[in-house]
């Protein structure tokens, strides 16, 4: 998994993204704890893929971040040499290993995962310079009376307060207060967080209902959206094993009824076994029903163990349990008769 590190443009030190999942903020339990006034107390995640790209994505602040100079509302890629810039903070994205030169081109769009680019260049949204600067100057105003009043609340009750930030973080802020500088509360889930937590819940249902191969898909997709979600990598490695439990079990059981001269029970037992197999396969079902509107009307449709004991095992998660599991299908079939098939 690839390492990246952040680097202000402002001095003001730099902070590094080596895991899947890394949280940035003013509030303590965040993976980056940045102690500013102007970010937000959960203000950005940071999601490396297994491919190795970044993606940064707005915890829930209000103000968002800018990526390349343009506001971006939804998880973004963001590749080396990139500009972030949040609050009052700007950092530059340097992936370890490759050499940070300065770009001769105009910065990129900010874009989502897809590549598709979110918001027009924002040196196309043109502001009248005259009519915003008595905007900026009454803000200036607001902000600095807003600050001597609360120090002299703090002098009236022997409390010193040592930065704005103090102020912020002490309860003492102003009634008209942002997102970023409420009380404690719970950390608040991003799109992808939510998404993810969509996917796990479902696949927490289907484990609950021992339906194994549609919970291991689930949590996968979880984890795939959210790669820091360590619950869902938990239940995937414990899924697995009740998965291959089941596969065991129905194997010996399909063995046993087969020695008791019941080739019919262990027929649909083996079939179970080949069942749950390709339903690990991406897109198989696809694949059989493209090859069943390829056949002449005029040919039977095949019945659905021949169509798995066609199966190829290279393409299955346990290539021995399925070929265990054809055999012990034509083995039946041939005590049998050809014609007995499961339909």
């Amino acid at each position: 998994m690839a390492n990246y590190e952040l680097r202000s443009t402002q001095s003001r030190g730099s902070f590094r993204v080596s895991g899947p999942l890394t949280k940035v903020g003013r509030a303590t339990d965040n993976g980056v704890v940045l102690n500013d006034p102007t970010i937000s107390r959960y203000h950005l995640n940071f999601y490396v893929r297994d491919d190795g790209s970044l993606v940064i994505e707005n915890a829930g602040a209000q103000s968002g971040f800018l990526l390349n100079g343009q506001p971006a509302s939804g998880p973004s890629l963001a590749n080396h040499g990139d500009r972030l810039a949040f609050g009052a903070l700007e950092y530059v994205v340097v992936r370890d290993g490759m050499p940070l030169a300065t770009p001769s081109a105009p910065p990129r769009a900010a874009t989502n995962i897809g590549g598709v680019p979110l918001y027009e260049a924002a040196s196309k949204v043109r502001v009248s310079s005259s009519s915003a600067r008595p905007k900026v100057y009454a803000l200036l105003a607001l902000a600095i009376g807003a600050i001597v009043y609360l120090g002299k609340r703090g002098d009236d009750t022997a409390r010193t307060p040592s930065s704005v930030s103090d102020f912020v973080e002490g309860g003492l802020a102003s009634p008209i207060d942002s997102e970023g500088y409420r009380g404690d509360r719970k950390a608040p889930l991003s799109q992808t967080e939510i998404e993810a937590e969509g996917y796990f819940r479902a696949g927490m249902r289907d484990l609950h209902n021992a339906n194994y191969t549609r919970a291991l898909q689930f949590f996968q997709q979880a984890r795939t959206k959210n790669p820091g979600h360590a619950e869902a990598t938990y239940y995937i490695e414990q899924t697995e094993t009740q998965l291959r439990a089941q596969l065991d079990a129905l194997l010996k059981d399909a063995n046993r009824s087969f020695s008791f001269l019941q080739y019919t029970r262990a027929k649909i037992q083996a079939v179970r076994v080949l069942t749950i197999l390709a339903d690990q396969i991406p897109a198989y079902s696809r694949k059989l029903a493209s090859e069943a509107m390829a056949r002449p009307t005029d040919q039977p449709a095949p019945t659905h163990e021949e169509s798995l004991i066609r199966i190829d095992c290279k393409l299955t998660k346990d290539a021995e349990a399925c070929g265990r599991a054809i055999r012990l299908i034509k083995e039946s079939r041939n005590r049998l008769g050809e014609e007995n098939e499961l339909r």
